[in-house]
């Protein structure tokens, strides 16, 4: 019988995989120094007394498109032995493409206190994290009096949404702010496979299992950060994102297998978890430095994550029953305590601005966007089941590296920005070994996957003093 109390998955697509702020976005995400847009309450609030005015900031509607592909998840070839012999596989790999649309923040940000020593509060929410994947699979094995089929259909929905109070203020060449973050994170996961083996006319087995889970979790934390021009050409700026507290979360997941045997042991299983469940932030630091001129602007980041594992945790009751052919089953009652193995994480970002008129810029940036979970690799050798669940499956622990575009142009006090991502990512994922599936046994291990990414979003931030200013002198 399998049970849902192993170790979960961790998030494998970076902590935050969604561009964030107009002119952070283009540049690749290297604002830590020099930034002043809606992405500074969540990555340097700092900034924020860089504003010149009361600013309404919507950044930005953001298209994606996610394609992700696994091409050896059945089999390394065009056949796989079996204790029947070679079996021809009708498709090796497995892919999935995800057409989404979401806003990625918003921000209010008020500018009160003299020009020489600006003030700012700010009130913001962004969506710094968005997974979608869906991968539907059907595939044969086939041979001289054998035909097996395999079927698999999976859906991940992983978001996260953060809110921030801000403060900034500046004292001369000197910046500095703080910020609260409030998050929800929502993980949806479900997985079904159906298996059947028919062998001649007099045999066959079937082996139904599905998995499924739902997951939320309420969490605080704070940032604080600090911006300086050492010269006329020159900035630094660095943050400090604390540890999160846990404030609220739950668990809930549910297994189901049916196996019939005509020539063997036939039974039927379920098993019920639920309980707390936590999907904090982790500590983030942050430093930057961001060299510029009159017209130009150069900048380069670097963010170390340094997870906990009490930030990625479940604690509950599972229900476990079953009933069988070959022996008496029982139900059962066991206490869960699972934490999710994470690493730390370092990420850079390299981003430029050019002044092409004196209303438009042209941003652009390069970057990485690393994963928090271990290689698939060390997962596959803790798995011991004789059985493994499809739970185990479909975790996609990813490097990405991309690069962004960016046009910027203000017209009066509407600042606009229209920009685009792309990533791609490699690593691995959880597969069954393919000359081990139909030997009574059902090992799992790594194999080589892929992702592609492109993301295209749109931004409007709103100046309302300087709006406010224009229309008193219309007056």
């Amino acid at each position: 019988m399998l049970t849902l109390a192993g170790a979960g998955q961790a998030r494998a697509d970076g902590y935050e995989n969604v561009p964030v702020g107009s002119r952070t976005a283009a540049m690749g995400g290297a604002a830590m120094a020099g930034g002043y847009d809606s992405a500074m309450p969540t990555l340097n609030p700092a900034g924020l007394a860089r504003i010149p005015g009361s600013v309404l900031s919507v950044s930005a509607s953001l298209y994606r498109l996610s394609h992700v592909w696994v091409p050896a998840f059945t089999a390394d070839g065009a056949t796989i032995s079996s204790p029947w012999g070679d079996l021809a596989v009708s498709q090796p790999g497995i892919d999935s493409s995800e057409i989404s649309s979401f806003p990625s923040s918003i921000a209010y940000m008020l500018h009160f206190g003299s020009e020489t020593h600006p003030m700012v509060v700010a009130g913001s929410l962004t969506v710094p994290r968005s997974v979608q994947r869906r991968f539907v699979h059907s595939y044969e094995f086939l041979g001289e009096g054998v035909a097996m089929r395999d079927n698999f259909t999976t859906f991940i929905d992983e978001e996260q949404y953060v809110g921030a109070l801000s403060w900034a203020a500046g004292f001369g060449r000197l910046r500095v702010g703080a910020s609260v973050l409030g998050s929800y994170t929502s993980r949806v996961r479900t997985i079904a496979r159906d298996g059947l083996i028919v062998l001649g006319t007099a045999n066959f087995h079937r082996d139904q299992a599905s998995y499924s889970e739902s997951l939320n979790s309420v969490d605080l934390s704070a940032l604080a950060g600090v911006q300086v021009d050492l010269t006329s050409f020159l900035r630094v700026g660095a943050a400090v994102r604390s540890p999160s507290v846990h404030l609220w979360g739950h668990f809930k997941g549910s297994e189901d297998n049916t196996v019939l045997d005509a020539l063997a042991d036939s039974f039927v299983s379920t098993t019920q978890i639920e309980g707390e469940a936590t999907r904090g932030m982790p500590l983030k630091v942050g430093l930057g430095v961001e060299l510029f001129g009159e017209r130009w602007s150069v900048a380069a980041d670097g963010g170390v994550f340094i997870p906990r594992s009490a930030e990625y945790s479940r604690t509950g009751t599972v229900l476990s029953s079953s009933i069988g052919t070959a022996e008496a089953r029982k139900d059962q009652e066991n206490e869960v305590d699972a934490v999710e193995p994470t690493e730390l994480v370092l990420d850079l970002a390299l981003g430029a601005e050019v002044q092409i008129t004196d209303t438009n810029w042209l941003r652009l940036g390069v970057f990485t966007d690393f994963t928090a979970a271990p290689p698939a690799s060390e997962t596959a050798a803790q798995i011991t089941e004789q059985r493994p669940s499809p739970r185990h499956l479909f975790s996609f622990p990813l490097n990405k590296f991309g690069g962004s575009l960016g046009w910027g142009t203000k017209v009066a006090f509407v600042d606009t920005t229209l920009g685009v991502v792309g990533s791609y990512g490699s690593g691995q994922t959880l597969r069954y070994v393919p000359d081990q599936r139909y030997s009574g046994a059902t090992p799992v291990e790594a194999t080589d996957a892929r992702i592609y990414e492109v993301m295209a979003f749109v931004s409007a931030a709103l100046d309302l003093t300087e709006a406010a200013g224009g229309l008193m002198s219309q007056l």
